[in-house]
């Protein structure tokens, strides 16, 4: 049996106060039914997606990034070529490879530096986003630019304005052309609520205003899992009618990711008090019984969902295909020994752009 000492820990201010008598009320309340939606996922955006069962699997965001090859778009003044600078280049780039966009659009918002280094400026799309970003690769003394693509294909894969700019970035650097993979986001949609889900990660685990976190921010397998309708309602004011439970696993540069495979809670029996064990918190629970009585919750009071991770490689690969973005230009290996080094760059990135959506209103 855990010491009662550990649920009292877990459960609010007033903890210390409940009583074995107390706890025994808790762990034998009634609790709410929900009513059970045939098509709990009818008012969510969907793009390319797989159905195994009663999940779905999707792609949530993708963010390719694109080195810029000045001797392609430098500016001429008279015969001669101007200097590089932040402001040549973003002219270049504004020239040669963003005006062309306009026209397939209606309106684009667009704005200059934000409050985190690097980015030079933004144009927005109808909810894709690109950024001239400015850094310094590891171990060198210049600076490099690329754009940064960023949209959710759940919502904006039609969109033209992707395959247009990849389409131009190609022309224009020719055999020079490359991309990396700088964020893809995975995603998974269970229809069950959020407080009978459990992931049981050996991941740094935290959780804000009802989102549960697993890893560390700008790192591969970083994971987020929250109550997609309470969010839909919140955002859109849009009940979605049904309880879904949205899993996120983020992937950066062709790192493998570790994916924690999801539970659903069953019948605890004389061990209901776990019910009331964040999700985050559910591992230490655990290790406060003695391993057989460990084992054999997880055995007959979780039931493994039909989890396949392998799915989103095929709905990766379709992805990239679809863009026309192969193995061939890819620097993903490159990237990644980079980032290897230090991971303040991964972590200011993602600092940086989401700032720009919340600037640029670009939904997640």
């Amino acid at each position: 049996m855990a010491p009662l000492a550990f649920y009292r820990g877990l459960v609010g201010s007033s903890r210390y106060l409940l009583t074995e008598g107390e706890w025994g009320y808790l762990a034998v309340m009634k609790r709410p039914v929900l009513k059970n939606n045939p098509a709990p996922f009818s008012a969510i955006s969907y793009g390319d997606t797989v159905h195994i069962g009663n999940l779905i699997y999707s792609i949530d965001k993708f963010r390719p990034r694109f080195p810029l090859r000045w001797q392609a778009i430098r500016l001429k003044q008279g015969d001669a070529f101007l200097p590089l600078t932040d402001a040549n280049m973003q002219k270049a780039v504004f020239d040669s490879i963003i005006s062309p966009l306009y026209p397939l659009v209606s309106y684009i918002p667009s704005g200059g530096p934000g409050k985190f280094g690097g980015n030079l400026y933004w144009w927005s799309f109808d909810g894709v986003l690109i950024t001239l970003h400015k850094f310094k690769p590891f171990h060198s003394t210049d600076f490099n630019y690329s754009l940064l693509l960023e949209f959710n294909p759940n919502k904006h894969i039609v969109n033209p304005v992707i395959v247009a700019l990849i389409s131009r970035l190609r022309d224009l650097f020719g055999s020079f052309f490359c991309w990396n993979n700088t964020r893809m986001d995975f995603a998974l949609d269970l229809p069950y609520p959020i407080s009978d889900i459990r992931l049981l990660s050996r991941k740094q685990a935290s959780n804000y205003l009802g989102t549960y976190y697993f890893g560390v921010r700008g790192q591969s397998g970083y994971t987020r899992v929250y109550d997609k309708r309470k969010e839909q309602l919140e955002k859109f004011n849009v009940d979605i009618g049904s309880e879904v439970t949205r899993i996120e696993w983020e992937s950066r540069s062709g790192d493998p990711v570790t994916m924690d495979a999801p539970f659903l809670l069953g019948d605890l029996g004389k061990h209901e008090v776990l019910r009331y064990v964040s999700m985050n918190d559910w591992p230490a629970a655990l290790r406060t019984y003695d391993p057989k009585t460990a084992a054999k919750i997880k055995r007959n009071c979780l039931r493994l969902l039909p989890f396949d991770s392998t799915v989103f490689d095929g709905l990766r690969d379709r992805l990239l295909s679809r863009l026309g973005l192969t193995a061939d230009n890819n620097m993903d290996h490159y990237d990644k020994r980079q980032m290897d080094l230090v991971n303040v760059q991964a972590q200011e990135l993602e600092k940086m752009m989401a700032s720009l959506r919340k600037f640029a209103q670009v939904e997640d």
